[in-house]
C-alpha cells in the first residue's frame, strides 16, 4: 500500500503540478529554470572566448543537468503506471515512451549518452551538443502557448494538409514546366526536375534569391505566373492558422470566463440584472410609437427553438424532438435540445452567458467508462477527480445540482452533474446522477453558435 502511495505521489510530483500542491509547483519552477539555464549555456557557449575561459563551469552545469533530466526521465517511466491510462506496467511505459513528452523526455538525454556508444570523435560530439536546444521541446509539458500550438495544429490538421498536397503539387508542375521550357537553353542551371525544384521553391514563396532564373520568354511569362500563384498559395497555411489560433484564444477565454462565473456567481447575477435594463426602462416617447403590424418571425437564434423546429449542423438538417431547461440556481440557466437527423441522434446544451455558449453530446454507457463507477459514487456520494475513457484522462471540472423541467411534460427532477474535460483539447464528459439510483453519460465538445443554421419552425 505504501509503495502505490509513493509512487502515486512521485506521478503527481513530476507531473505539471496543481495550484494547491506546493511540492509539485517548485518541483515544475526548478525544472523549468534548468531548461532556460541549459538553452542558455548552449548559446553563450558558441562564443568561443567564453567557451575556453567558463569551460569548467559549462561542464559542471552539463553534468548536473544529465543526472537531473536521467533522474526525471527514469521517475516518470517508473511512477507513469499511477495514471489509469498507462497502467499497464509493460504497455503502458512504452505507450509513455512513443508519446511527445516521452520522445522529448529522451531527446533531452541524448547528447550526453550518445558518445558513450559511437566513440568520442570530436565531429561527433560537436555535432550531437547542437540537440541539447531541444529541451526547449520540456516547456510544452508547462506552457500554455505550447498547449495552444498543439491545439491548434490537431484542430485544423485536415486543413493544414490539403494546403500541403496543393503546395507540393504546384510545386512539382511548376518544376516540371520550367525544366522542359529551360533545360535546353541552360542545362547547367536546370539539369533535372529535382535540381529545378530549388528554383520552384524560391519562386512560389517569392523569396527569389536570383542565383537560379530563367533567361527565355516562355520561362519569364511562366516564372511571373507562378509567382503570383505563390503568393496566394503560400498564404493559405498562414491563413488557416491564424484562424486556429483565433479560435483557441477564443475558447480559452470563454472557458476561464465560465470557470470565473462559475466560482462567483454573483458576476452573473449583476450581468443578467444589466442585460435587462433595457428593456424595463421604456422611454417616454416610446409610448406613443404606433404598433407595427407584426411580420411572420424568420430569424430565430438557437435558445428560441422549440420542439419541432428544424436546424442545419454539420451538413444534416435536425429536427427537435425534446427541449428541456435546466436551472442552476443564482440565476444561472441553460436549456438543452434532443435533435433527430434520422440516422443520427445528439444533444445540443445552449447557455445564453453574453453570448452563446454551445456544446453537443452523444451519450455513452456508462460501464464503458468504468465498471464499478456508479458504485463508486454511490458509496462516496461524489464523482472521482479524474476518469479513463477511450485511452483519454479526463479531470474533473466542476460539479452542480439542477433542476430539470421538459418542455410539454408536467413535474420536474433534480439531478447532480459532474463535468469533466480532457487538458489538452474541448472534449468533456458529463455524468448525471437523477435521485439515488438513475445514472447518464454523454461525451461532447463545446462548438460555436454560428455554426448552426437555418433555424426554422416546421
Amino acid at each position: 500500500m505504501k509503495y502505490k502511495k509513493l509512487k502515486q505521489r512521485a506521478y503527481e510530483i513530476l507531473e505539471k503540478g496543481e495550484e494547491d500542491d506546493s511540492w509539485s509547483r517548485r518541483f515544475d519552477l526548478f525544472i523549468i529554470s534548468l531548461i532556460f539555464l541549459n538553452i542558455f549555456a548552449v548559446i553563450v557557449e558558441s562564443v568561443d572566448w567564453i567557451a575556453i575561459a567558463y569551460t569548467r563551469e559549462f561542464y559542471y552545469l552539463e553534468t548536473f543537468s544529465i543526472i537531473v533530466f536521467t533522474v526525471e526521465f527514469v521517475g516518470r517511466l517508473w511512477s507513469i503506471t499511477a495514471n489509469k491510462e498507462h497502467a499497464s506496467p509493460t504497455l503502458g511505459r512504452l505507450k509513455y515512451l512513443f508519446s511527445f513528452y516521452g520522445i522529448v523526455d529522451l531527446v533531452a538525454l541524448l547528447p550526453a549518452y550518445i558518445p558513450l556508444f559511437f566513440g568520442a570523435d570530436l565531429r561527433v560530439v560537436r555535432g550531437i551538443r547542437i540537440l541539447r536546444l531541444f529541451r526547449i521541446l520540456k516547456l510544452s509539458r508547462y506552457n500554455k502557448a505550447f498547449m495552444h500550438i498543439k491545439r491548434v495544429v490537431e484542430t485544423t490538421k485536415e486543413e493544414l494538409l490539403i494546403s500541403l498536397i496543393a503546395v507540393l503539387t504546384l510545386l512539382v508542375i511548376a518544376s516540371s514546366l520550367m525544366y522542359f521550357t529551360e533545360h535546353d537553353v541552360q542545362p547547367d542551371i536546370f539539369p533535372n526536375i529535382p535540381a529545378t525544384m530549388w528554383w520552384g521553391v524560391a519562386t512560389l514563396t517569392t523569396v527569389g534569391y536570383g542565383d537560379v532564373y530563367p533567361i527565355t520568354a516562355a520561362g519569364k511569362i511562366m516564372a511571373g505566373v507562378m509567382a503570383i500563384l505563390g503568393i496566394g498559395i503560400f498564404a493559405l497555411p498562414a491563413g488557416i492558422l491564424a484562424n486556429g489560433f483565433n479560435n483557441t484564444i477564443e475558447d480559452s477565454v470563454e472557458e476561464k470566463k465560465r470557470e470565473e462565473e462559475k466560482e462567483n456567481p454573483a458576476m452573473r447575477t449583476l450581468w443578467k440584472r444589466s442585460k435587462n435594463v433595457k428593456q424595463e426602462n421604456m422611454g417616454l416617447f416610446d409610448f406613443f410609437k404606433k404598433d407595427k403590424k407584426e411580420e411572420p418571425k424568420v430569424d430565430f437564434t438557437i435558445n428560441e427553438m422549440k420542439k419541432g423546429f428544424i436546424i442545419d449542423y454539420s451538413m444534416k438538417s435536425w429536427e427537435v424532438k425534446k427541449v428541456s431547461n435546466y436551472d442552476w440556481g443564482n440565476n444561472y440557466y441553460s436549456k438543452e435540445y434532443l435533435l433527430d437527423a434520422g440516422d443520427e441522434k445528439m444533444y445540443l446544451n445552449v447557455e445564453d452567458d453574453d453570448g452563446f455558449v454551445c456544446s453537443i453530446w452523444s451519450t455513452i454507457d456508462l460501464f464503458d467508462i468504468d465498471q464499478n463507477l456508479a458504485v463508486e459514487i454511490r458509496t462516496n456520494d461524489e464523482a472521482p477527480n479524474k476518469l479513463l475513457y477511450a485511452n483519454k484522462t479526463y479531470v474533473r471540472k466542476e460539479s452542480s445540482q439542477a433542476v430539470c423541467e421538459e418542455e410539454g411534460v408536467e413535474g420536474e427532477s433534480k439531478l447532480v452533474n459532474w463535468t469533466y474535460q480532457h487538458p489538452e483539447s474541448k472534449e468533456c464528459i458529463s455524468i448525471n446522477r437523477w435521485g439515488e439510483e438513475e445514472f447518464d453519460a454523454s461525451v461532447g465538445t463545446y462548438i460555436k453558435a454560428r455554426e448552426f443554421s437555418n433555424i426554422l419552425p416546421r
